[in-house]
């Protein structure tokens, strides 16, 4: 089942979008998502989705959870929470959405042909989530109240981020393609961040374990991490070319879904550019640990070579 979402105009309120969600919608009628009621942040209002979106469907054949597709098209930026804790199915979002997107996800694939707001994938347990352009802030952090951020699953952005990047991260895979802000991966517990673009201050610290993973040409704040413990030589981690045909594939994977449905001309070429700047290599230099954690967490720096072996 395919529903798609074309919003009729410019949505003007902050609307919370959780209840879009594929598995949901796979278990009602056509009548039924139409005076489905979305609610407005800013207002107690609500809005039936056929005041919002002109909604068209298309049945197929598919009965499984993972073969149920929404796709968005139109002006999103203003819909918060997209694929709040979602368990199956897969969202397209041609364009740019709100905050929240992919919050406690469960399972699923959500693609972004746009940016993101704050808090993309915070409380994410598992799923894909890719975003073509930038994300704002607390991106893979943790939801309010809770000791983790992200705990599983893959999420890429091929653009930039803002501060507080991957706070608490206990598992998965996190890739920021341009710029970071300050103070990331701020008591990390596990997982692994690659950054490809240049980062700010304070990064790393209280981090107890996982890896940060830079370029050569990164700068990171020496005085977080203990001297000590750094190994200054250049050495080879045969894991590496492993992380990186993944993160490729995940990467790569979103041509299938998405360019039948955007209306974006450079939107393939955009995807394997951005798989250009993935490295290839496996050779790098360490430095371990936050010193209040004993040196458990990691910065792995990329030689030259790495980026493009």
């Amino acid at each position: 089942m395919e529903w798609i979402f074309q919003s009729r105009q410019k949505i003007t309120e902050r609307i919370d979008a959780s209840p879009l969600l594929p598995s949901r919608l796979a278990a009602m009628s056509i009548d039924e998502v139409q005076n489905l009621k979305l609610k407005s942040f800013a207002a107690s209002k609500e809005f039936a989705v056929k005041d919002l979106f002109e909604l068209h469907w298309n049945s197929g054949q598919a009965s499984e959870a993972d073969s149920h597709q929404i796709v968005l098209h139109g002006d999103c930026s203003r819909l918060d929470r997209i694929g709040f804790e979602m368990d199956g199915g897969v969202i397209l979002v041609e364009g740019s959405t709100g905050d929240q997107v992919g919050f406690g996800m469960r399972d699923g694939t959500i693609i972004v042909g746009g940016d993101c707001g704050d808090e993309l994938c915070c409380g994410m347990r598992d799923g894909r989530v890719l975003v073509r352009g930038s994300a704002g802030n607390r991106v893979a952090g943790p939801p309010p109240g809770a000791k983790s951020g992200m705990r599983g699953g893959d999420c890429i952005i091929a653009g930039s981020c803002g501060d507080r990047v991957a706070e608490r991260m206990r598992r998965g895979t996190l890739v920021i393609g341009g710029s970071c802000g300050d103070h990331g991966a701020s008591f990390m517990i596990a997982g692994t961040l690659l950054l490809l673009g240049e980062i700010g201050t304070g990064w790393g610290c209280g981090m107890q374990r996982g890896s940060i993973i830079v370029t050569d040409s990164a700068q990171m704040d020496d005085s977080t991490f203990d001297a000590e413990l750094t190994i200054a030589r250049e050495f080879e981690l045969s894991y590496l070319p492993i992380l990186w045909r993944h993160i490729r594939e995940t990467w790569n994977s979103q041509l299938a879904l998405f360019t039948g449905i955007t209306t974006q001309d450079d939107y393939a070429e955009s995807v394997l550019d951005f798989t250009d700047k993935i490295p290839r290599g496996r050779w790098c230099r360490r430095q371990l640990g936050d010193r209040s954690y004993d040196g458990r967490g990691e910065v792995l720096q990329l030689t030259k070579e790495s980026r493009r072996c």
